[in-house]
């Protein structure tokens, strides 16, 4: 596996993303294990480096990622305030930019970040459990992808 690095602010960046969509894309095993996971996440993440907030939009169909694109907006931003509409999006994790990293780089358990209110999330839950399976595959897969700027 890569070494990953992330510094100042790389971390799901355009560029990072479009690393990620090749890599999934392409992983022909991937997209034969997770072929149940149809669904649209964001992850917004708070003070990035810069001075940013950062909102990235994903939508899988298939496994299979339709869309992936990163917005910024300075910090603090009013995506902190907006109600996702349930509707359009499944799911959104909000984090701080320390946390996502550790998140990236498997230092920190998704589930004490969520318990210790650093991870928060709103949306159908329930829907991203029942895919738990193919979100961890997916997590799994994405984080081989290294982050550099």
């Amino acid at each position: 596996m890569a070494e990953k690095k992330i510094l100042v602010g790389g971390l799901n960046d355009q560029k990072h993303i479009d690393e990620i969509i090749a890599k999934v894309n392409s992983d022909e095993e991937f997209l034969k294990q997770a072929k149940k996971l149809t669904v649209k996440t964001q992850n917004l993440m708070l003070d990035v480096p810069g001075g940013i907030d950062r909102l990235i939009s994903w939508e899988l169909e298939n496994g299979k990622i339709i869309i992936g694109k990163a917005e910024e907006k300075p910090a603090p931003s009013d995506w902190r305030k907006e109600k996702i509409d349930k509707n359009k999006i499944d799911l959104r994790a909000t984090a701080g930019y320390e946390v996502s990293v550790k998140l990236y780089n498997k230092e920190l358990n998704p589930t004490m970040a969520i318990m210790s209110g650093r991870y928060k999330m709103q949306g159908s839950v329930k829907k991203v459990l029942g895919l738990m399976s193919e979100m961890t595959l997916w997590a799994d897969l994405v984080s081989t992808v290294p982050c550099e700027v």
